[in-house]
Order: structure tokens, then C-alpha cells, then sequence
């Protein structure tokens, strides 16, 4: 029964989360988009979810993941989402981390750095040509 009850709350959980995305896309209401934020104290999926959502979201999560930086809510989580999403303004921000008192916090920004450079070196993606008739 507890297992049953548990795949239902993260279900329930889950939707809770993706709604929160639509909305915050929708409206760019910022609570909705600090709701995802914190969403990434959950277990595991949901977690995973919410850092989706928010890479997905790219400029529109950068002013929030800045300020959750700043209070160091969630720092390796965060960082490695901002490298993520692939911003350069953000590199140095993430750099300073790399000499950070926490171990995890430092192979975070490490992480984040590398996956960084990776989207330097990656070529944008371009969308398919349309073939002729």
C-alpha cells in the first residue's frame, strides 16, 4: 500500500511541478518559477524534473538561479543547471565556485565549467532544410 501511495505522490508531485512550469512560462510570474526552485529539494525524479524544466527555460531561470546562488540554496544542483543552460555571462560566476570551501560545491562548478565549454565547442544547431517538391 505505502508503495502504491508513494508512485501516486510523486505523480501528483510531478504534475504539480509541470503545471508550475506552464504557468510561470505563461505569465513569468516569479513565484511560480521559486516554486521550481525549490522543487529541487524533492527526491529524485521530481528533482530531475524541475532542473529540466528550468534548463528548458534557459534567460527566464537565470535571474532566479543567480539569486539562489547568492543565498547558496542548493549551490551543486544550481550550478551544474546554469551550466547547463549554456550562458557565457554566467561563467564567472560559476568559476568563482571552483575554489569554494565545500568539496561537492567545488566538483559542482567543475562540472558546470566543463559542460559549459562544451556548448562553446558545440555548433548551434540548425533546423532541418526543407526539401523540394
Amino acid at each position: 500500500m505505502s508503495k502504491v501511495f508513494s508512485r501516486l505522490t510523486i505523480f501528483l508531485e510531478s504534475l504539480r511541478i509541470s503545471a508550475l512550469f506552464l504557468v510561470w512560462r505563461a505569465t513569468h510570474l516569479q513565484s511560480a518559477g521559486r516554486a521550481l526552485i525549490r522543487a529541487l529539494e524533492y527526491e529524485e525524479p521530481l528533482r530531475m524534473l524541475a532542473g529540466m524544466l528550468l534548463v528548458k527555460s534557459k534567460q527566464r531561470a537565470i535571474p532566479l538561479l543567480m539569486e539562489a546562488i547568492h543565498r547558496r540554496y542548493q549551490l551543486p544542483i544550481i550550478l551544474v543547471i546554469l551550466g547547463d543552460i549554456g550562458d557565457e555571462t554566467t561563467r564567472h560566476k560559476i568559476q568563482e565556485f571552483t575554489y569554494d570551501p565545500d568539496p561537492q560545491v567545488v566538483l559542482a562548478a567543475r562540472d558546470a565549467m566543463r559542460i559549459l565549454e562544451a556548448h562553446r565547442s558545440t555548433p548551434p544547431s540548425h533546423p532541418p532544410l526543407e526539401q523540394d517538391e
